[in-house]
């Protein structure tokens, strides 16, 4: 596929409990325009740095899109906190560049090293879950790309 960094051959993929296992199509684009390009209407998973566990980012004999590429950062209001990004950037990576400049996540899970979709995907919570929520509690909105390449937006009720 022309623009977009493709394995070829299968790749064999697990979560973070390295059980079960799946041998997977990796597509690793770049841009948004070879996130839409790539979809397979066979079905696509996407999937950032593994670190689930079980199996929500295999797709055994199809199609699975690494979006850790698409790591950009977007816009940061140092005002308000508020980071704008792209799914594949990591908290490690948020973590780094703003702790120094007195931010930090306000969810984190017991690993730094998940990305931004994975923790919305996973609604992922950190040791203060009961008082804090999960990560939801510190999403204001996202745009979401659909099976069919169309791009939505929801935003936060709160």
């Amino acid at each position: 596929m022309a623009g977009v960094a493709s394995s070829g051959a299968p790749v064999e993929l697990s979560g973070w409990g390295l059980f079960p296992r799946g041998a997977c199509h990796l597509v690793e684009p770049e841009s948004v325009a070879e996130l839409a390009r790539a979809l397979d209407a066979r079905g696509t998973i996407p999937r950032g740095l593994g670190r689930s566990y079980g199996d929500p980012a295999i797709n055994s004999g199809g199609q699975v899109l690494g979006l850790t590429r698409l790591d950009r950062f977007l816009g940061f209001d140092a005002t308000t906190g508020t980071l704008r990004c792209e799914a594949g950037v990591s908290l490690s990576t948020i973590i780094q560049r703003f702790a120094r400049r007195g931010w930090f996540p306000m969810i984190t899970p017991g690993t730094r090293h998940v990305t931004v979709g994975g923790c919305i995907a996973n609604d992922v919570h950190g040791k203060g879950h009961h008082a804090q929520g999960s990560f939801a509690e510190s999403v204001r909105s996202m745009r979401i790309m659909l099976a069919d390449g169309s791009v939505v937006s929801a935003a936060s009720l709160q």
